[in-house]
């Protein structure tokens, strides 16, 4: 949610992350390895609806009804598809130093895989 430019210079690794980040395909080609984090449902939900509530003041009606009407369905379909272009499919709660260890075993050997 900003119109900052950050300008990189070349390296080895370059992360990129973002909820809507496989919707671009002309973006996802020029990645040389893509991971998607599988995150269940209901802990989406529950992180949504605390952060709403926390961070924004909303009540848990109006979480629930904007979830349903709108993140839900906008989740099926923009977010899920971009499964079908990931390398790696990372499932469950893994600690990020787990994440990051398996994505650069993945990428070293080429065993792609949940």
């Amino acid at each position: 949610r900003t119109t900052d430019t950050l300008v990189m210079s070349p390296c080895r690794y370059i992360f990129v992350e973002g909820l809507m980040i496989f919707t671009k395909e002309d973006l996802t080609r020029s990645f040389d390895f893509k991971v998607f984090i599988d995150v269940d449902p209901d802990i989406r939900f529950i992180r949504r609806l605390r952060r709403d509530i926390n961070s924004r003041g909303r009540s848990v009606e109006k979480v629930i009804e904007q979830y349903m009407k709108q993140a839900r369905p906008m989740h099926e379909k923009f977010i899920e598809p971009g499964r079908s272009s990931a390398d790696l499919i990372l499932s469950k709660d893994l600690d990020p130093d787990d994440i990051f260890n398996k994505i650069l075993a993945a990428e070293k050997t080429g065993e792609y895989g949940e």
